[in-house]
């Protein structure tokens, strides 16, 4: 299988966000792999999630939400509150320009994030709920979710290392509160999902098969799966 990858400049809230976009042959989706301070588009664990949707003929944005200048900002206010509902407005942005691409104008369309970017994901999808297909997050920092998780519309896959009691309980709380169709998967034996490859291959795993199941099914019947 042929996988073509670009450098992209995306125009997204008031600003240019680079982003890597790598499409299979025939692609069946996009996955649009949020980032946020915690890490970037090289980051190897969220190459890895990415190359897992493109083995399954998904294309990928893996984009950081922040600029250069923003992340260096960030990282040297550790303990600012991150501006979630700028950063669900950017990942929205990225959207519509993906889908006025003439290469994914009849696509689905779902949101992949980890930390931060997971709160940004489920805001973003908040926020627009349609025509969104489907988002995941990995280890999210959903006590960081801006807008009303009810409204969110599109199937959402919790994955969350089971030793870490407060990211546990945190989306165990927004799992809660979602009303779309969901599910919650916890990973024994370890308290990061993100940090230890044998999670981390089972996250891409767990990813890969829920956008598989949403985005390509959702292609190929020409309506929403549920």
């Amino acid at each position: 299988m042929t996988i073509r990858s670009t450098l992209v400049g995306v125009p997204a809230y008031n600003t240019r966000l680079l982003g890597d976009l790598s499409v299979p042959d025939a692609p069946h989706g996009v996955a649009v792999v949020a980032h946020t301070s915690g890490s970037n588009r090289w980051s190897p664990r969220e190459r890895h999630l990415a190359g897992a949707l493109r083995a399954r003929r998904l294309a990928a944005l893996r984009l950081d939400l922040l600029t250069r200048d923003e992340a260096t900002v960030t990282a040297a206010t550790r303990h600012a509150q991150p501006d979630v509902a700028l950063l669900a407005k950017r990942l929205v942005s990225a959207m519509d320009w993906l889908a006025k691409q003439a290469q994914f104008a009849n696509l689905p369309i779902g949101y992949l994030g980890t930390g931060i970017g997971g709160a940004a994901a489920l805001a973003a999808a908040a926020n627009r709920p349609h025509p969104l297909h489907a988002v995941v997050l990995v280890d999210g920092r959903t006590d960081h979710t801006a807008g009303s998780l009810d409204a969110v519309r599109a199937p959402t896959l919790l994955v969350a290392a089971r030793d870490n009691t407060d990211i546990v309980a945190m989306n165990e709380r927004a799992f809660q509160r979602l009303r779309c169709l969901k599910h919650l998967e916890l990973i024994d034996g370890v308290s990061s999902v993100l940090d230890e490859q044998h999670a981390l291959d089972e996250a891409a795993r767990l990813t890969s098969e829920w956008f598989e199941r949403f985005l390509h099914l959702s292609h190929t019947s020409g309506a929403p799966v549920s």
